[in-house]
């Protein structure tokens, strides 16, 4: 580390782990506000039309960025965290093996759009496609910083969210907030966060060391493609049972069940930060004492925080969902009920997939998602039909228990 520029990466696993796990819960917190806000005034600028384009060109890029990002974005905070001096070899690595896929599904995904559909809507999925590219390059910065720098961190994925939200206010103010205007400030917002995550990181590594080692591309795809394993059964469990309800359930049923789960997660963002923290620590730590006592740091304070939120929710459901929502959402009290402690599990199941990355076996991860996917899916096939929301927040409970248990015998397991 001597002479290789790299400041801040010495100091970072010094610093208390408490106050870091504060900064970045109110940065995943804010983060959480503002998109909400921004889309409440894209919602009230574009009716529920316009809104719902703009919700499906984002969703399509995210899963296009997902998958050719091949799960390169913890990759680079693992290998970073273990050998700072090598960032930008690591980084070059990654982008070669990213960028070629992006670029090619972000023109033929502007391709199909404009031969599919036509005018703003057409523009508004081109402009998402496009993002991808620049998405990926700004996954892969900011995956760095979280290894380098917490504070730089936090303030790269931060100003994306930013950008848009400050993009969208100033032109709602105006009035002139169009499909088109969204189109353009998604762009901008993506390539606001690229160029800023890449400055950061030459802040902190400044130039390459002479000492570089970085690690070969099969080693980064090997890991980015284990941990992309387990991020798709984890889409499946968090998508599948408001899929399922929208076939098996009533309309209202499911809207009081979408209430539901949203105000049961909503200590998600806070409890995430502990495995956001300990994830680059215990990756660049050598002795096994020491990732233990961070990993039970990291599990006993997410669990903490986790069922003290989940208690008050469970207590508050009826006052929350009145104030929230109104009187003619009451149905969700129960469902909220049943899913405040499936929360708790779901909460630890994120910390524990950030030990097992940290310990370079995503692939556990995966593999307790999988298990937790299938039972979802066949629970939800057998009595969503007939019991309905509440069927499906019960196989949630049972869904993220079952994980939660598979995921802490596999980091008992990666310990021996």
């Amino acid at each position: 580390m001597v002479g290789s520029g790299v400041t801040q990466p010495a100091t970072r696993a010094s610093r208390p782990f408490l106050p870091q796990v504060m900064t970045a819960a109110s940065a995943n917190v804010l983060g959480a506000v503002g998109a909400a806000v921004a889309g409440i005034l894209v919602a009230r600028s574009l009716g529920p039309s316009g809104r719902g384009v703009v919700a499906g060109s984002l969703a399509w890029a995210g899963v296009a960025g997902l998958l050719t990002s091949v799960g390169l974005v913890h990759a680079m905070t693992y290998f970073v965290a273990r050998a700072p001096s090598a960032t930008w070899s690591i980084l070059r690595t990654a982008l070669g093996c990213s960028l070629p896929p992006s670029l090619a599904v972000a023109v033929t995904g502007s391709v199909v759009a404009y031969a599919r559909m036509g005018g703003t809507e057409a523009l508004t999925y081109t402009c998402a496609f496009l993002s991808i590219p620049l998405f990926v390059a700004g996954g892969l910065y900011t995956g760095a910083l979280q290894a380098l720098n917490t504070s730089f961190w936090n303030a790269a994925r931060l100003s994306q969210q930013g950008v848009y939200l400050v993009a969208i206010a100033s032109v709602f103010a105006s009035g002139r907030l169009s499909l088109t205007a969204v189109a353009f400030i998604i762009l901008c917002s993506v390539a606001s966060q690229m160029l800023l995550a890449r400055w950061l990181v030459r802040r902190v590594v400044p130039s390459r060391s002479p000492d570089d080692d970085p690690p070969s591309a099969r080693s980064l795809l090997s890991y980015g493609i284990r941990n992309l394993l387990a991020a798709l059964p984890s889409t499946v469990n968090g998508r599948l049972d408001q899929a399922v309800l929208a076939v098996a359930a009533s309309r209202a049923e499911l809207g009081s069940y979408a209430v539901a789960v949203s105000l049961s997660l909503l200590g998600g963002p806070v409890v995430a930060a502990f495995g956001n923290i300990a994830f680059p620590r215990i990756a660049a730590m050598t002795a096994e004492a020491d990732r233990r006592a961070m990993e039970r740091l990291a599990f006993v304070g997410s669990l903490a925080v986790s069922g003290v939120l989940a208690l008050a929710t469970f207590l508050a459901a009826p006052r929350l969902v009145d104030l929230l929502f109104g009187a003619e959402f009451t149905a969700a009290v129960p469902l909220i009920r049943i899913l405040a402690p499936a929360g708790v599990a779901l909460s630890a199941n994120l910390v524990l997939a950030d030990l097992l990355r940290a310990r370079g076996r995503p692939e556990d991860a995966a593999k307790a998602e999988g298990v937790a996917a299938v039972v979802t899916a066949v629970l939800l096939l057998v009595f969503a039909p007939r019991y309905g929301a509440a069927a499906a927040a019960w196989t949630s409970l049972v869904a993220y228990c079952l994980a939660a248990v598979i995921l802490v015998g596999r980091l008992r397991h990666a310990r021996a």
